[in-house]
């Protein structure tokens, strides 16, 4: 079955204000937090859709937008034949704050620009979320939606069910039709086959354009509902008998994905998950590639693998192993390991760096010695600085210390 795009509108809801990523997203909207060195969070959603042959594609904003909407312009602005032609990135910032906060919850935000999806005479809407980490071609997932029949489709993953209670949970017949949607449960239930994992939803729906527009009219209506798709949309549309399904991702293979990253999928929400993601991508064989040709993104970071993990600073040698290196770096006689750098980074020497995050423009001084940290933009680390190896002095200095998971976050602008 082939789909015809043309008929398809993408909205991408990357208004998230990412509480748990705190401090990252202090002055940043969660989708412009910046992942694996050259790239922010909203790429990806952008990338999946544009490599699906979607190419009406709108991100709604919110909180902290500003620099979100310029990185959009920068690296995803087509020109006005584009447009002409129907292929368009298009930020939407919110028309006015009715709900004292821009909008009340996602399914607001879809409402308010509700008169899109008339002006573009489209059959389908596909809604996204703008802070995950995965590979998907959507045409497969508008073919499940087409064929099931479906009024929405929701694309789901399984997930271990001790964290399953951070997102919507689903019940399924055998079809794949949801019984029951529970958002972010406490007792989440665990799946029949097998009982230690729940099926979750990804964020990710499709749409029948009438059909939305009517759930969005009756939910704008109804002053108990929090307008979100999770708390209210889903469970109303099951309430009223609609045919609601769920995809199950793992089944989405397209030649831009690898064996390993069939149902990979990374829900960025935690200092935790960020860290993890990032370092997934260091891997020699990883299980998220940035480097695959049939499904690519601007220009990736180099990258260096099969190094050892032992440091040796005894000599004033730069040297990077199992680390992604942006453009513009420099590694002054310096050992870095396992570390994503952006774009300007300078490292003096005699410093010792390794599983690390850095974002552009920072300075690390001499003698340095740095692990298991995030360093935000705007920082120039002293020399003889130590972090990450006593997390009493970190907290001490005034650092943000992710106890659960051993991470250090410094702060934009900590380090003046």
């Amino acid at each position: 079955m082939i789909v015809d795009t043309e008929d398809v509108i993408a909205m991408i809801l990357a208004g998230g204000k990412g509480q748990r990523l705190y401090p990252l997203t202090k002055n940043r909207a969660k989708s412009a937090v910046p992942i694996g060195g050259v790239y922010r969070l909203i790429d990806f959603p952008i990338y999946n859709l544009r490599h699906s042959g979607i190419e009406k594609i709108y991100v709604l904003l919110q909180t902290n937008a500003d620099l979100l909407s310029e990185h959009i312009a920068l690296h995803h602005n087509m020109s006005i034949s584009d447009s002409d032609l129907g292929r368009f990135i298009s930020p939407l910032h919110p028309k006015n704050r009715e709900y004292g906060d821009w909008y009340a919850g996602t399914a607001a935000a879809i409402h308010k620009n509700i008169e899109i999806m008339g002006k573009n005479s489209c059959e389908y809407v596909v809604i996204l979320g703008g802070d995950h980490l995965y590979k998907i071609d959507v045409r497969q997932m508008l073919e499940f939606h087409i064929q099931s029949q479906a009024d929405i489709t929701i694309s789901s993953i399984p997930v271990a069910r001790e964290k399953a209670n951070e997102f919507g949970v689903l019940q399924i017949k055998s079809d794949g039709r949801v019984e029951e949607f529970r958002e972010k449960p406490r007792n989440p239930p665990g799946m029949p086959e097998d009982p230690s994992k729940a099926l979750c939803s990804m964020g990710n729906y499709v749409f029948g354009r009438k059909f939305l527009e009517e759930l969005l009219e009756d939910d704008s209506k109804d002053e108990r509902s929090s307008h979100d798709f999770g708390k209210d949309i889903i469970p109303n549309a099951l309430d009223q008998g609609r045919n609601v399904f769920a995809y199950d991702f793992s089944k989405n293979v397209h030649p831009g994905m690898n064996e390993r990253e069939r149902g990979y999928w990374r829900d960025v929400g935690t200092i935790g998950s960020y860290f993890d993601a990032n370092m997934d991508l260091i891997e020699a064989h990883p299980v998220f590639n940035l480097y695959n040709r049939k499904w690519k993104m601007r220009m990736p970071p180099s990258k260096f693998v099969h190094g050892s993990s032992e440091i040796d600073n005894s000599k004033r040698i730069g040297a990077a192993t199992d680390s992604l290196i942006s453009p513009g770096c420099i590694i002054s006689g310096s050992h870095i390991s396992r570390v994503v750098l952006s774009p300007d980074v300078h490292i003096h020497s005699y410093s010792e760096i390794s599983d690390a995050i850095i974002f552009e423009g920072v300075e690390v001084g001499q003698n340095c010695k740095i692990k298991r940290t995030i360093i935000d933009e705007n920082n120039t680390i002293p020399g003889e600085t130590k972090i990450g190896y006593n997390l009493d002095d970190d907290r001490r200095m005034g650092l943000h210390v992710d106890t659960d998971n051993k991470i250090v976050v410094i702060p934009a602008g900590f380090f003046k």
